[in-house]
């Protein structure tokens, strides 16, 4: 077996952090167990986290901020019914940005990047739950959204 990090990357080798906990905790373990571990300077895993309280702290506040844009549901009180959601958007320049879908897909350049990242996760999705039956008209269909 070989384990490797999937969409975020870390500084520490990946197959050491995950011996490192199932050789402590099994196959399957919590965030509360693995921050624990990762406690001990000795571990691999040690290396997966910021240990500096003030820009740990930052780094916090700002996962909060993404919350918080990543939550708002707007209603518009017009001929529109549905709550228009906020998505975060990734730009070329790599910076994001959170607007509105519909505004987006007014926009031809911003709707190609947001079908892009739809089909990046859609692609994640299926690859974490195809081994589930009751999945499986669900992943077909992903799968032709994928290769259409």
């Amino acid at each position: 077996m070989s384990v490797q990090w999937g969409w975020l990357k870390f500084k520490a080798d990946a197959q050491k952090c995950y011996d490192e906990l199932t050789s402590e905790y099994g196959e399957e373990f919590t965030s509360e167990q693995v921050l624990s571990l990762a406690r001990d300077p000795r571990t691999e895993l040690h290396k997966c986290f910021d240990w500096d309280d003030s820009t740990a702290a930052e780094k916090w506040r700002l996962e909060q901020a993404r919350q918080v844009c990543r939550s708002f549901v707007v209603h518009i009180e017009k001929e529109e019914t549905e709550p228009v959601t906020y998505r975060l958007v990734q730009h070329d320049s790599e910076q994001k940005v959170y607007r509105p879908v519909t505004f987006t897909v007014r926009n031809e350049d911003r709707y190609s990047v947001l079908l892009k990242q739809a089909k990046q996760e859609l692609a994640s999705f299926r690859s974490r739950y195809k081994s589930i039956i009751e999945l499986e008209r669900v992943i077909d269909e992903i799968d032709a959204v994928l290769t259409a």
